[in-house]
């Protein structure tokens, strides 16, 4: 936040806030990615989950591109 106060002008603030909600979309669509990996088991059909394709799919997901 000292970031705002700081900041030069109501330009610079809005730059800097858009910059933070761009990075809480990035974590909120990360933790969403990790909710359907605890929610898939839950109503798999598979007999064994850990055998489901969808479920190692959203696993996938969690695995950030430039380790993959």
């Amino acid at each position: 936040m000292s970031e705002l106060f700081q900041a030069e002008d109501g330009a610079a603030r809005r730059s800097i806030l858009a910059r933070h909600a761009a990075e809480l979309d990035r974590r909120i669509a990360r933790l969403q990615a990790a909710r359907r990996v605890v929610e898939h088991p839950m109503r798999c059909p598979e007999e064994d989950f850990l055998r489901c394709p969808n479920l190692w799919a959203s696993i996938q997901e969690l695995i950030p591109d430039e380790r993959r």
